[in-house]
């Protein structure tokens, strides 16, 4: 039995056969993440995709965003003038009272619908839990096709970080935050987020 190629090669081989079923992919994640709870759109760009969230927070009545990254914050800032949107790092007070919690997704997988969010800095990862709506944008390149797939996309990315000697805080959210433990009664929003909205963004490239 010959050994299986090293983690680099197998990624990219992951990459290649995703790239040629991208349309395929996509929609098949999309179907899969409607299926648990998930809510997903399409954004033709980048700015697109940040004036509907803009969007679809101020239809909601939404009081404020905050952002798991300070140019996430920026660009909605800008999306969304009179909608404040703060930078979780730096306002890390904002995470408290604000309703939407915004941040990119490194990864979709398919096979289940899921994401795979990477965010290391402590206050900036409560954008995905504390919130009662989380949006994940997802570049659409960044679609894999199995379960196995977006593992080895996990396992490439920690081992990188171990190397440079940077931590590695990453997460699979599979629809929004459910729970049966209280007489078998299924619950949403009570351990996170009672709503997964995903963003599938258009012309962004892989991780």
């Amino acid at each position: 039995m010959s050994p299986a190629p090293p983690l680099p090669e197998r990624l990219q081989e992951v990459w290649r056969r995703a790239a040629g079923a991208a349309p395929a992919l996509r929609a098949r994640f999309m179907a899969a993440a409607g299926k648990v709870g998930a809510v997903v759109h399409e954004a033709g760009s980048r700015e697109a995709a940040l004036h509907l969230v803009a969007e679809l927070a101020g239809s909601r009545g939404a009081r404020g965003l905050v952002a798991a990254a300070a140019a996430l914050a920026e660009g909605l800032a800008r999306a969304a003038p009179g909608l404040p949107a703060a930078d979780a790092e730096r306002e890390p007070g904002a995470i408290l009272s604000a309703e939407w919690g915004v941040s990119w997704a490194l990864c979709g997988v398919a096979e289940t619908g899921s994401i795979i969010v990477h965010i290391d800095p402590p206050d900036a990862r409560l954008t995905t839990m504390l919130p009662s709506v989380h949006v994940a944008l997802l570049p659409d390149a960044a679609i894999v096709e199995s379960l196995e797939d977006g593992l080895l996309v996990t396992r490439d990315r920690i081992l990188r970080l171990q190397r440079e000697g940077q931590p590695s805080y990453l997460s699979w959210v599979t629809g929004p935050s459910r729970t049966a433990d209280i007489e078998r009664v299924l619950t949403i929003g009570v351990h996170g987020p009672r709503e997964l909205h995903i963003l599938v963004v258009a012309g962004e490239g892989v991780p």
